[in-house]
């Protein structure tokens, strides 16, 4: 299997085609695609004038339906163009999984499909960094998320290298049976600064949206602010990732980052909404905040 990103302009049907092949692997929720835009000849010269068509055609790598094929499709193909483009080699960088589950389905299911996974992830450098079971959903578009794993990779290519592997292969039926594959919800980061796992209280799960025209500026004066109430109530932001790129799923497609805020007691979060000084914040936070695209869970750390 290629590494995600390689092009190839080549065709079956060469003789009358010069185009351009995306082939993206999966990335533990979204099938292996091929896309190919196909450019024909008329003659021996490629033209732009409109007597030429292009075409794009979708070839099936897996036995799927079409509806299907293609929602996959799309999500894998966004990684692509990111993956190059976003990362040098070296660099690390995280994926965000907001795990859902088919009906019917619990989570030790989950915990085995991961048990499998893990040591082949394992053997290209990635690993699970912060793993927390959602226990209660507070705002925004996710609420059939059951878990958040944040994975860290030391190279791009071992995204590619984990779904080009023959046991990952082997997982896939596994995989597709466990999860709900049309509501999965990536998101490629990178670490504004990971203070490793939470392991014990409370911990809000925060995906942080902005309203157009705000962003990390604004965010930063608002919590600088906020932060010192919120420790007085016993919460501190533990672990922060900027947001890059949606790469899959329903949730919101653009939030700025991932806070993961560590707690003493749940109630700590009632006591800080009635602060006065808190309070006093609110016509600021509602400025820079897009309501309807963040996502709010509490969690508690994974149960294994």
């Amino acid at each position: 299997m290629p590494p995600i990103g390689w092009l190839n302009p080549s065709c079956r049907d060469a003789a009358t085609c010069v185009g351009l092949s995306i082939v993206c692997c999966s990335v533990f929720g979204t099938q292996i695609t091929i896309i190919h835009i196909c450019f024909v000849k008329n003659g021996p010269s490629v033209s732009t004038s409109r007597k030429h068509s292009a075409q794009l055609k979708l070839r099936r790598t897996t036995e799927m339906d079409r509806r299907t094929f293609l929602n996959r499709s799309i999500a894998a193909a966004a990684v692509t163009p990111f993956i190059g483009a976003a990362y040098a080699s070296g660099d690390v960088f995280n994926l965000i999984d907001f795990v859902v589950l088919n009906d019917a389905v619990s989570i030790e299911a989950r915990n085995q499909y991961e048990a499998v996974l893990e040591p082949v992830a394992a053997r290209y450098g990635a690993r699970v960094v912060h793993s927390y079971d959602l226990q209660a959903h507070l705002a925004g578009p996710m609420p059939e998320a059951v878990r958040i794993n944040v994975w860290q990779f030391a190279d791009p290519k071992a995204l590619a290298n984990v779904s080009a592997d023959p046991d990952y292969a082997a997982l896939v039926p596994t995989r597709d049976r466990v999860h709900n594959m049309e509501a999965l919800r990536l998101y490629m980061a990178q670490p504004i600064r990971d203070a490793g796992p939470i392991e014990e209280g409370v911990i809000l799960v925060d995906l942080v949206s902005m309203a157009d025209g705000a962003g990390d500026a604004e965010r930063d004066a608002y919590e600088a602010k906020m932060a010192p109430l919120a420790a007085k109530q016993g919460f501190e932001v533990h672990s922060a990732f900027r947001i890059l790129e949606k790469i899959g799923g329903k949730g919101p497609r653009s939030p700025l980052r991932l806070n993961l805020w560590k707690g003493q007691d749940p109630e700590g979060m009632a006591r800080l909404s009635a602060d006065p000084e808190y309070q006093a914040l609110a016509s600021e936070r509602d400025a820079i905040t897009d309501f309807s695209r963040l996502a709010l869970f509490m969690a508690k750390p994974r149960e294994t």
